[in-house]
């Protein structure tokens, strides 16, 4: 897209190929320029862009795109630049499914991302990092400061997303994880031949609980549950309560496994250079305010699913902490086993994982103290 600079650099070449006087030159592109930069100072242009996600918009990051990101993104762009931005909203996997947002927004088929980052296990390996320290940061806010301040100190969380064609511009934390069965559960020793749900790399959590993982989802969950092909589910309070698994499962054990990072606002990168400079300081500082109000609006959520599952009858108890810590001396290899695999591709997460774990300390977290790096 070519601005009126663009113009003005052509029209001062014509000019200087000229053979006219050196007054007379100068005469023209001073009045030349002076027409450009007013013309072009008010000249507003439209950028039409496209944003989606797999999900639908009832998950905070991605009901708050909706509410508060794309309307606030074309209000102030429109007030600051006089420039228009026309979004078009492309949410449920409309365009593309949880698996495909990375490759849609890699390809431009999307010019901003919603991803949710379990879906690409290999391809954002270092975006993961928290599956791979259980009994991280459990407030939605607080793990998402940690995750705002690792993305600053570790260039390769942004800079391997270059290799997709894409810029990060939110993180956010997701709802924490715990556990909800048909039965109690007052220690890890309780799940042992238990059959439980869990995706993906969270099936790691029951290592030494004697807990048997079923990998499936949460659309199974509830008639999963009632009809006994598993007795409880590792997940965290949104889902609990979103697909009401407190009612075929009445026993919530918090065992807070963390608040992870797991979603991500990416961009284009051709889509990003071929904004204008305010245009992509608006957005880069609406980008924050969201991502602060998405992690906000998560920690408020836990809040709410706790009181409605008890509401309705659910029992939710607290594993003590000399149980949780326990069970995380089972886990202990776990940060190790990912370091291993950074080495083989190449990648820093041994160094991310180091610092994590420091920050998580930091915090007051002493459930992680005994993880192995090496």
């Amino acid at each position: 897209m070519r601005t009126w600079a663009y113009h003005a650099n052509q029209i001062f070449k014509l000019v200087s190929q000229r053979s006219c006087g050196r007054g007379r030159q100068v005469a023209l592109l001073s009045a030349t320029f002076a027409c450009l930069m007013s013309a072009g100072s008010l000249q507003a242009e439209t950028f039409k862009l496209r944003i989606g996600a797999g999900h639908p918009p009832v998950l905070p990051y991605t009901s708050q795109a909706k509410a508060f990101f794309v309307p606030e993104v074309i209000k102030r762009v429109k007030a600051q630049t006089g420039h228009d931005i026309v979004f078009t909203e492309a949410y449920g996997g409309a365009v593309a499914k949880l698996p495909e947002v990375l490759e849609a927004t890699r390809s431009g088929l999307l010019d901003f991302g919603l991803i949710s980052t379990p879906f690409e296990p290999r391809n954002l390996f270092l975006q993961n990092y928290g599956y791979h320290v259980p009994f991280g940061e459990s407030n939605p806010v607080r793990a998402g400061q940690i995750a705002r301040q690792l993305y600053e100190e570790i260039p390769e969380l942004k800079t391997s997303l270059h290799a997709h064609n894409q810029e990060i511009l939110s993180v956010f934390a997701s709802s924490d994880y715990n556990i909800i069965t048909k039965k109690p559960v007052t220690k890890s020793g309780d799940l042992n031949g238990v059959k439980l749900m869990a995706a993906g790399a969270n099936a790691t959590w029951l290592g030494g609980t004697g807990a048997i993982p079923i990998q499936s989802g949460l659309p199974q969950a509830y008639n999963s549950l009632q009809t006994g092909v598993y007795e409880g589910v590792l997940m965290h309070f949104a889902g609990m309560k979103g697909f009401k698994l407190y009612e075929p499962a009445k026993y919530v054990s918090i065992v807070n496994f963390g608040s992870l990072p797991i979603n991500l606002l990416t961009v284009n990168r051709k889509t990003w250079q071929s904004l204008p400079e305010n245009v992509r300081g608006i957005i880069k500082q609406v980008a924050l305010e969201y991502e602060r109000l998405v992690n906000l609006q998560t920690l408020e959520a836990d809040k709410e699913a706790v009181k409605v599952m008890t509401d309705a009858g659910a029992t939710v108890s607290k594993l003590s902490e000399a149980e949780i810590k326990k069970w995380a001396v089972a886990l202990k290899d776990v940060p190790k086993q990912a370091a291993k695999e950074g080495q083989t591709l190449n990648l820093p997460m041994q160094k991310l994982l180091s610092r994590y774990i420091e920050l998580l300390q930091a915090s007051g977290n002493k459930s992680v103290g005994g993880y192995q790096l090496k």
